[in-house]
């Protein structure tokens, strides 16, 4: 760890939401996802217990291609959901799983499961608690207000402007999935619909007591031709709403109105690569960093400065930020650091400079290389050449070795300029440190997270006080009631309190409740059902069971590796049906349960391998609306 540089005062303050000290009441403390607290924990902290879901979280993207392209290899930009990121206040541990469909409620100081919610599809953001109120969205296209004491519903939002589904990843979601999470501010509920611009996209405000809608923008997708793709965790400044738009930087909105401002794009030639699902706000910037810190003028959402770093040359970039007033805290996967932010603003021009340096690096670099390849693969002379093409053939070696002489001259030019380049002038301390993962601030420590492990240093020296397994990568902290809660991707969630460790940790761990399948007078169906299956040639797949029979299809999921969708004809059966699957750790991983009543199936066209129908029920669906979701091949 080295001193590098003295303390300097700020031009950039931060501005967070004004909550109790005690709470995190949503993903990264505020609306501003600033991930500071005034909260202080006192070191050394001891795990006192761990919660372990019965199945780790479910992306709803995969990863970039792990090879690079146009020479560079990009980093993983939509990553909103790669663990369940908590909500913590009054007590209580709020998470919702996109891999059950539930939200959860557990005892902060036990972690014993209090109550759960279950919704019809994936919950991929963390929840929002204010004023005794949990909010979540669902991929299902609805938002959700519960009782934080309780878990009862308040009231329920249709996003979606229909109920129309389909397969994603894997899994039957609506076409218009709730990913933005839902921000509360000032009494009004925020949230967005919908991913692809030519399907449709929705933003609302709504009155977050009640539910009643205040503003709809359903014209921002611009009939297909928009850029915004709404999915991660919005944020909100006094007069505007930011949405992250997957790999682009944030869209801003009238907070007031509803009205679309502005979209901008950078060119990653020109700056490096930038975007993605990691911002905050200062009091007038927009900040995203997942490959490197790019900075956005909240006005206008005008390029402002950033790292600067060449596209192919990604590695050296920041991955996670902190701000609080002047100081700059970042992970880059090798180090900690410290920043001046008004100091690392003055620099940008050097940063100009360097990324020029490095850029012609990289290309000599490149240039070398192909150079060698073609005089190894292509720049030999062949017997079967007439005198002619050996004569060019050896005009072209000359011409390529050449020009790799003066790009060895060029580069080790190049070498020697960055070698006379100081380091920034900005940084006042620097750690090492591999974390990449996870970031939060109090008064007096940084914590990070990373894989196998969380850390804090000292905020005003850099050092490394205190450290600590964990199970998988730490991707996101809570801090609240003298608690540091960390969310791993493996699902698990560890709480850590001060003081030495007294005894072992709790291990809170949920366990399937299986029925016996000799008391399933429907068994038989089951049974049935997968003999025909097998004579069928068919193992995977889809399954769709009509009727209130969650011991059919518990059966039939215990029996073969089919999906199922149980469709239930009213809303109470429906949830009573949900929580009998969730107790069997089924819901969600293989079944899910749609409540509907009308003539409409709410499913794809083709979807079902298989589909059982309740005798009683069988004439409850038009026929043409059951042959329009079976397969044509091999569906029965």
């Amino acid at each position: 760890m080295k001193k590098l540089c003295p303390f300097f005062a700020a031009l950039v303050l931060l501005t967070t939401a004004t909550t109790h000290s005690a709470d995190w009441p949503t993903y990264r403390h505020d609306s501003r996802r600033s991930g500071v607290t005034s909260d202080e924990l006192q070191l050394p902290l001891s795990e006192v217990w761990t919660f372990r879901p019965c199945f780790p979280p479910q992306h709803a993207w995969g990863d970039p291609q792990p090879k690079p392209i146009e020479t560079h290899l990009e980093l993983p930009r939509v990553r909103f959901d790669d663990a369940f990121q908590v909500a913590a206040a009054d007590g209580r541990i709020f998470f919702g799983s996109s891999s059950d469909n539930t939200v959860y409620a557990l005892d902060a100081q036990t972690g014993d499961l209090l109550w759960r919610f279950h919704s019809e599809g994936p919950i991929r953001c963390a929840p929002t608690v204010a004023k005794g109120k949990v909010y979540v969205g669902s991929d299902d296209g609805h938002v959700f207000c519960l009782a934080a004491k309780s878990g009862k519903l308040v009231w329920k939002f249709r996003a979606a402007p229909s109920p129309e589904r389909v397969l994603g990843n894997g899994r039957l979601i609506s076409l218009w999935p709730v990913r933005t999470g839902v921000l509360v501010e000032d009494g009004i509920a925020y949230f967005g619909a919908g991913v692809f611009p030519a399907e449709g996209l929705y933003l609302y405000a709504v009155d977050a007591a009640k539910g009643k809608l205040i503003w709809k923008n359903d014209s921002y997708a611009r009939g297909g031709l928009g850029t915004v793709s709404p999915q991660g965790y919005m944020l909100a400044s006094d007069d505007k709403l930011f949405v992250p738009s997957a790999r682009t930087m944030p869209a801003a909105f009238d907070r007031d109105t509803g009205e679309f401002l502005y979209h901008r794009n950078f060119s990653w030639r020109g700056i490096g690569l930038f975007g993605g699902t990691h911002n905050l706000l200062t009091s007038n910037l927009v900040l995203t960093a997942t490959e490197q810190i790019v900075c956005a003028n909240q006005k206008d959402g005008e390029y402002a400065f950033g790292d600067r770093l060449p596209a192919n040359l990604p590695t050296d970039g920041a991955r996670r930020i902190v701000v609080d007033g002047d100081l700059l805290f970042t992970l880059t996967g090798k180090d900690v650091l410290a920043v001046n932010f008004d100091v690392w603003l003055s620099e940008q021009e050097d940063r100009k400079r360097i990324s020029g340096l490095k850029s012609r690096q990289i290309g000599a670099r490149n240039r070398i290389e192909w150079s060698k390849e073609y005089l190894q693969e292509r720049g030999q002379t062949t017997p079967d050449m007439t005198d002619k093409e050996k004569e060019q053939a050896a005009a072209e070696v000359e011409r390529v070795q050449e020009r790799l002489e003066k790009t060895k001259e060029e580069l080790a030019e190049l070498t020697a300029k960055l070698a006379e380049e100081t380091g920034s002038k900005a940084v006042i301390w620097s750690t090492p440190c591999d974390h990449t993962a996870a970031i939060a601030l109090t008064p007096g420590y940084v914590f990070t997270g990373g894989s196998k492990s969380v850390k804090a240093f000292s905020r005003k020296t850099g050092k490394e006080t205190w450290s600590a397994p964990v199970d998988g990568r730490a991707r996101g902290f809570a801090i609240a009631d003298g608690r540091l809660i960390a969310s791993t991707d493996t699902g698990t969630i560890h709480t850590f309190v001060a003081g030495p460790r007294s005894e072992k940790p709790g291990m809170v761990q949920l366990r399937a409740v299986y029925p016996d399948p000799r008391l399933s007078a429907e068994h038989g169906w089951a049974k049935t059902a997968a003999r025909m299956l097998r004579n069928a040639g068919v193992r995977r797949g889809h399954a769709v069971i009509i009727g209130n029979h969650d011991s059919v299809a518990a059966q039939l999921a215990g029996i073969t590796e089919l999906a199922i969708t149980l469709i239930v004809p009213n809303e109470e059966d429906a949830s009573h049906a949900r929580r009998r699957l969730g107790d069997m750790r089924l819901l969600g991983s293989r079944i899910l349960v749609l409540d509907s009543s009308s003539d409409f199936l709410p499913l794809p066209d083709y979807m079902a391998n298989l589909i059982l129908v309740a005798p009683h029920l069988l004439w409850s669906w038009p026929p043409e609306e059951l042959l329009r979701i079976v397969k044509p091949c091999g569906g029965m």
